[in-house]
């Protein structure tokens, strides 16, 4: 009859349901695999840096397809990196700034009608804007002391800008925001920056 044929198909999505969250979870892991990475990272970059860091998390729980986790990995990385190279100043530094001598990230993931947010953040130097203007201009763009902070922060994501003093062991200079954007692009994803200086 009618009804068991509206029976069974309600029965059938039901199981298509159930086997696709089963195959999602197969094909899914959490965010914890990406930020347990980083916590790891942080405490290396402790002893090489000679700085100290703490560590926030919220939101690991959220999971992710293992694909697209895969592939957040090395642009991830690098912005954690950075935070810790560049932006965290040393811990005397931070004494004199009137800040905790350990810099503090955080990392939290947030899932927003079905769209993933990760937000890496620091309580370091931020960015300064002198400097970014300063490698445009030498890099040859066409830029202006008029600029909004918004788009002078922008300059950070192009090739070849930078705004470390020096090459690091640890980040090298002018190369990998530009490949962060890039592939967080690819993924269908964007990359957004704000700073605040002093502040991170």
């Amino acid at each position: 009859t009618v009804y068991q044929l509206f029976g069974e198909a309600t029965e059938l999505q039901q199981l298509a349901v159930h086997l696709r969250a089963a195959i999602s979870n197969l094909r899914s892991a959490q965010l914890s695999e990406l930020f347990d990475f980083a916590g790891r990272l942080i405490r290396h970059l402790s002893i090489t840096l000679g700085k100290e860091f703490t560590l926030d998390r919220s939101g690991q729980a959220n999971r992710l397809d293992r694909t697209i986790l895969t592939a957040l990995v090395d642009p991830f990385i690098h912005i954690v990196r950075n935070c810790c190279d560049h932006g965290i100043e040393l811990p005397s530094e931070r004494l004199a700034a009137g800040k905790p001598k350990a810099g503090r990230i955080q990392l939290d993931a947030q899932v927003l009608k079905g769209v993933i947010r990760i937000v890496v953040q620091d309580d370091g130097r931020g960015l300064s804007r002198s400097s970014l203007l300063r490698a445009a201009q030498v890099a040859g763009l066409d830029v202006s002391e008029n600029m909004r902070d918004e788009d002078v922060w922008q300059l950070i994501f192009l090739p070849g800008i930078s705004t470390a003093a020096a090459l690091t062991q640890v980040s090298g200079r002018g190369v990998g925001m530009d490949v962060v954007r890039r592939t967080v692009m690819a993924l269908g994803g964007s990359v957004g920056i704000s700073s605040s200086p002093g502040a991170g």
